[in-house]
């Protein structure tokens, strides 16, 4: 026993023998467990000591080593079980946050969709408005531009009125007083 060194078991009771085995670390795993057993049974082999109700050794070892074999495959199996189960429960919680992350999207998707087809709608209004009000700007300009052209010309024909007018005053003038100076 790797917790008593020095123990003995041949000198030990029965009650103490069991006593240091319940006190004794267990081994990690059940493949451990064989191992140290067979090096136990070999060990007492190497001993001339043979096991109790096996008859000999061999045989001892044997059936020793098929009964671990089989509780380690049933309880590899169990973990294997109870692995799948776990991956199982994994696999249908990413499932299901898959499923809540498309829908997530999906809602947000639509929502931007209807707010970015009001703002295009809103943007379109605001266009329309905008070039009517150019519209009626510049026509209004325009209109503005065609009466000072209007006026232009009718100033320049009031202009050439009055110049002539003027003209004509002044001839008048200078024939009434220069032929008397």
């Amino acid at each position: 026993m790797k917790s008593a060194p020095g123990w003995n078991e041949d000198n030990a009771s029965e009650s103490e023998a069991d006593i240091k085995a319940d006190r004794e670390q267990l081994p990690r795993d059940v493949k451990e467990l064989q191992k140290e057993s067979i090096e136990t049974l070999e060990a007492h082999k190497n001993e001339g000591k043979t096991v109790e109700g096996f008859g000999s050794f061999s045989k001892a070892v044997n059936e020793f080593r098929h009964d671990f074999e089989q509780e380690a495959g049933s309880v590899e199996k169990k973990i294997q079980q109870k692995g799948e189960g776990v991956l199982r429960d994994v696999k249908n919680t990413a499932d299901g946050w898959k499923q809540s992350v498309e829908k997530e999207t999906d809602t947000w998707k639509k929502t931007v969709e209807k707010e970015a087809d009001g703002w295009k709608k809103s943007a379109e209004k605001e266009t329309d408005t905008w070039k009517k009000t150019v519209e009626k700007e510049a026509d209004s300009w325009k209109k503005s531009a065609e009466k000072a052209d209007s006026w232009t010309k009718s100033a320049g024909k009031e202009a050439g009125s009055v110049v002539h007018d003027i003209k004509k005053s002044a001839t008048d003038f200078v024939k009434k007083h220069v032929g008397k100076l």
